[in-house]
Protein backbone atom coordinates (compact mmCIF):
# COMPACT_ATOMS: atom_id res chain seq x y z
CA UNK A 1 0.00 0.00 0.00
CA UNK A 2 1.20 3.30 -0.88
CA UNK A 3 -0.20 6.74 0.82
CA UNK A 4 0.61 10.26 -1.02
CA UNK A 5 -0.32 13.08 0.77
CA UNK A 6 0.09 15.96 -1.33
CA UNK A 7 -1.06 19.94 -0.63
CA UNK A 8 -0.81 23.18 -1.90
CA UNK A 9 -0.54 22.28 -5.30
CA UNK A 10 -1.49 24.89 -8.21
CA UNK A 11 -4.51 24.58 -9.83
CA UNK A 12 -4.29 22.38 -13.19
CA UNK A 13 -3.12 19.43 -14.52
CA UNK A 14 0.24 17.35 -12.18
CA UNK A 15 1.74 13.90 -12.49
CA UNK A 16 2.18 12.07 -9.39
CA UNK A 17 4.94 9.35 -10.58
CA UNK A 18 4.82 5.77 -8.42
CA UNK A 19 7.96 3.16 -8.66
CA UNK A 20 8.60 0.63 -5.95
CA UNK A 21 11.98 -2.12 -5.42
CA UNK A 22 12.00 -4.95 -3.64
CA UNK A 23 14.95 -6.09 -1.27
CA UNK A 24 16.59 -8.13 -3.99
CA UNK A 25 16.73 -4.40 -5.92
CA UNK A 26 14.18 -5.60 -8.62
CA UNK A 27 12.58 -2.08 -9.69
CA UNK A 28 8.36 -1.88 -10.76
CA UNK A 29 7.59 -0.17 -14.24
CA UNK A 30 6.57 3.24 -13.32
CA UNK A 31 3.35 4.10 -12.51
CA UNK A 32 1.84 7.27 -13.77
CA UNK A 33 -0.92 8.59 -11.55
CA UNK A 34 -2.32 11.81 -13.41
CA UNK A 35 -4.89 14.82 -11.42
CA UNK A 36 -6.58 17.58 -11.47
CA UNK A 37 -6.73 20.75 -8.94
CA UNK A 38 -9.43 22.12 -10.34
CA UNK A 39 -12.60 24.54 -8.40
CA UNK A 40 -15.09 22.63 -9.99
CA UNK A 41 -14.54 18.55 -10.87
CA UNK A 42 -14.26 17.80 -14.54
CA UNK A 43 -17.01 15.74 -15.61
CA UNK A 44 -17.08 14.55 -18.94
CA UNK A 45 -20.77 13.66 -19.12
CA UNK A 46 -21.13 18.06 -18.57
CA UNK A 47 -18.04 18.43 -20.76
CA UNK A 48 -18.70 21.43 -23.52
CA UNK A 49 -16.87 19.45 -26.46
CA UNK A 50 -15.50 21.15 -29.43
CA UNK A 51 -14.93 18.93 -32.08
CA UNK A 52 -12.24 20.74 -34.75
CA UNK A 53 -10.88 19.18 -37.97
CA UNK A 54 -7.27 20.01 -37.56
CA UNK A 55 -6.23 20.75 -40.94
CA UNK A 56 -8.98 22.80 -41.80
CA UNK A 57 -8.81 25.01 -38.53
CA UNK A 58 -6.19 27.53 -38.61
CA UNK A 59 -2.82 27.41 -40.36
CA UNK A 60 -0.44 28.40 -37.72
CA UNK A 61 2.83 27.31 -39.42
CA UNK A 62 3.06 28.01 -43.15
CA UNK A 63 6.49 25.64 -43.29
CA UNK A 64 4.57 22.42 -43.07
CA UNK A 65 2.23 22.91 -46.10
CA UNK A 66 2.19 20.76 -48.24
CA UNK A 67 1.13 20.76 -52.23
CA UNK A 68 -0.90 18.17 -53.92
CA UNK A 69 -2.51 17.59 -57.11
CA UNK A 70 -5.79 16.48 -55.26
CA UNK A 71 -9.34 17.97 -56.46
CA UNK A 72 -10.76 21.16 -55.19
CA UNK A 73 -11.69 20.91 -51.16
CA UNK A 74 -9.85 17.17 -51.51
CA UNK A 75 -5.93 18.23 -50.21
CA UNK A 76 -4.61 19.84 -47.20
CA UNK A 77 -5.70 23.12 -46.57
CA UNK A 78 -2.67 23.89 -44.07
CA UNK A 79 -4.26 23.99 -40.82
CA UNK A 80 -2.28 22.46 -37.80
CA UNK A 81 -1.55 21.47 -34.28
CA UNK A 82 -0.14 25.47 -34.18
CA UNK A 83 -2.98 27.29 -35.41
CA UNK A 84 -5.25 25.11 -32.31
CA UNK A 85 -2.44 25.41 -29.83
CA UNK A 86 -2.70 29.40 -30.90
CA UNK A 87 -6.29 29.48 -30.34
CA UNK A 88 -5.92 28.11 -27.31
CA UNK A 89 -4.01 30.36 -26.32
CA UNK A 90 -5.75 33.33 -27.00
CA UNK A 91 -9.17 32.46 -25.10
CA UNK A 92 -10.65 31.11 -27.95
CA UNK A 93 -12.15 28.28 -26.81
CA UNK A 94 -12.20 29.82 -23.05
CA UNK A 95 -14.81 32.42 -24.56
CA UNK A 96 -16.62 29.44 -25.82
CA UNK A 97 -16.78 27.85 -22.83
CA UNK A 98 -14.96 24.62 -24.22
CA UNK A 99 -13.38 22.46 -21.83
CA UNK A 100 -12.29 19.81 -24.23
CA UNK A 101 -11.21 19.36 -27.58
CA UNK A 102 -11.62 16.78 -29.83
CA UNK A 103 -9.31 16.04 -32.66
CA UNK A 104 -9.61 14.70 -35.64
CA UNK A 105 -6.95 11.87 -35.69
CA UNK A 106 -3.23 13.32 -35.65
CA UNK A 107 -1.19 9.91 -36.77
CA UNK A 108 0.68 10.68 -39.88
CA UNK A 109 -1.11 9.66 -43.29
CA UNK A 110 0.00 8.79 -46.21
CA UNK A 111 1.96 10.79 -48.67
CA UNK A 112 0.55 11.41 -52.20
CA UNK A 113 -3.65 11.18 -53.13
CA UNK A 114 -5.49 8.77 -54.00
CA UNK A 115 -8.84 8.14 -56.17
CA UNK A 116 -11.82 8.28 -54.75
CA UNK A 117 -13.89 5.51 -54.47
CA UNK A 118 -16.43 6.35 -57.49
CA UNK A 119 -13.12 6.07 -59.76
CA UNK A 120 -13.27 10.73 -60.60
CA UNK A 121 -11.60 12.20 -57.93
CA UNK A 122 -7.55 12.81 -56.32
CA UNK A 123 -8.19 12.66 -52.52
CA UNK A 124 -5.89 13.24 -49.73
CA UNK A 125 -5.41 12.25 -46.37
CA UNK A 126 -5.75 15.76 -44.60
CA UNK A 127 -8.35 14.24 -42.32
CA UNK A 128 -6.40 12.30 -40.48
CA UNK A 129 -8.58 8.86 -41.14
CA UNK A 130 -6.04 7.08 -42.75
CA UNK A 131 -3.12 6.61 -40.99
CA UNK A 132 -0.16 4.39 -41.63
CA UNK A 133 1.47 4.73 -38.59
CA UNK A 134 -0.22 4.49 -35.27
CA UNK A 135 2.00 6.14 -33.48
CA UNK A 136 3.87 9.10 -35.29
CA UNK A 137 1.80 12.55 -35.43
CA UNK A 138 1.48 13.78 -38.88
CA UNK A 139 4.71 16.13 -39.98
CA UNK A 140 2.15 18.08 -42.22
CA UNK A 141 -0.46 19.34 -39.03
CA UNK A 142 2.80 19.75 -37.09
CA UNK A 143 4.59 16.77 -35.82
CA UNK A 144 5.04 15.69 -32.06
CA UNK A 145 6.29 18.65 -30.77
CA UNK A 146 3.76 20.75 -31.68
CA UNK A 147 0.85 18.07 -30.44
CA UNK A 148 3.20 18.24 -26.91
CA UNK A 149 2.98 22.30 -26.71
CA UNK A 150 -0.75 22.20 -27.84
CA UNK A 151 -1.76 19.63 -24.71
CA UNK A 152 0.57 21.11 -22.69
CA UNK A 153 -1.51 24.44 -23.75
CA UNK A 154 -4.79 23.12 -23.60
CA UNK A 155 -4.17 21.53 -20.06
CA UNK A 156 -2.43 24.66 -18.93
CA UNK A 157 -5.97 26.44 -19.60
CA UNK A 158 -7.78 23.44 -17.99
CA UNK A 159 -9.19 21.81 -21.57
CA UNK A 160 -8.97 18.25 -21.88
CA UNK A 161 -7.91 16.57 -25.39
CA UNK A 162 -9.49 13.54 -27.01
CA UNK A 163 -8.35 12.25 -30.23
CA UNK A 164 -10.71 10.49 -32.59
CA UNK A 165 -9.64 7.02 -33.27
CA UNK A 166 -11.83 4.96 -35.27
CA UNK A 167 -9.89 1.50 -35.20
CA UNK A 168 -11.10 0.50 -38.81
CA UNK A 169 -10.04 3.55 -40.60
CA UNK A 170 -6.57 2.52 -41.29
CA UNK A 171 -4.51 2.83 -44.41
CA UNK A 172 -3.27 -0.55 -46.50
CA UNK A 173 0.31 0.41 -45.68
CA UNK A 174 -1.03 0.65 -41.41
CA UNK A 175 1.08 -1.93 -39.47
CA UNK A 176 -2.77 -3.42 -38.08
CA UNK A 177 -3.64 -3.94 -41.56
CA UNK A 178 -0.16 -5.37 -43.22
CA UNK A 179 0.14 -7.70 -40.25
CA UNK A 180 -3.60 -8.58 -39.33
CA UNK A 181 -5.28 -8.18 -42.79
CA UNK A 182 -8.08 -10.65 -41.52
CA UNK A 183 -8.79 -8.41 -38.83
CA UNK A 184 -10.38 -5.96 -41.72
CA UNK A 185 -13.20 -6.57 -44.43
CA UNK A 186 -12.51 -5.81 -48.02
CA UNK A 187 -14.36 -4.77 -50.27
CA UNK A 188 -16.78 -2.28 -48.48
CA UNK A 189 -17.13 1.22 -49.30
CA UNK A 190 -18.97 3.32 -47.40
CA UNK A 191 -22.67 4.53 -48.42
CA UNK A 192 -22.51 1.68 -51.24
CA UNK A 193 -24.91 -1.85 -51.25
CA UNK A 194 -21.24 -3.85 -51.30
Amino acid sequence: NVTLSLAGLATGKHTVVVSASDPLGNVSERLLLPFWIEETPFDWQDAIIYMAMTDRFRNGDPSNDVSLEAAPGAGFAGGDLQGLRAAIEEGYFDDLGVNALWLTPFNENPEGTYIDSQGRYEVAGYHGYWPTDPLAVDPRIGGGDALHALIEAAHARGIRVLMDLVANHVHEDHPYYTQHPTWFNDGCVCGTAD
